[in-house]
């Protein structure tokens, strides 16, 4: 996301005009800013990161706030074979597929 320019206010109304301007250009669909943290959260979730770590991230004050709400992943994760889990969504950090 581009920074606001110097004549453009910043703050959470330009944030989102920022991305929505960038996703456009990127011919992606412009998304809440809300969508793309859960979104974020449940990919790091189905990565492996820790709970912890994804808590910190999304700035939760407790564990089980986050584990509330990204349940139904590690649910997915306990139940998926472990090459199912290697690759969320077809990608695997630290890996390229041509």
């Amino acid at each position: 996301m581009a920074p606001s320019s110097p004549a453009r206010p910043s703050g959470p109304d330009a944030a989102l005009a920022d991305m929505a301007d960038t996703a456009q250009s990127a011919s992606l669909h412009v998304i809440r800013l809300h969508d793309a943290r859960h979104g974020t959260a449940t990919l790091l979730t189905a990565a492996g990161v820790a709970p912890r770590v994804v808590m910190e991230i999304l700035g939760h004050s407790q564990i089980s706030i986050t584990m509330d709400v990204y349940t139904h992943v590690v649910n997915w994760m306990s139940k998926a074979p472990d090459h199912d889990r290697s690759g969320v969504f077809g990608w695997c950090p630290g890996r390229i597929r041509t």
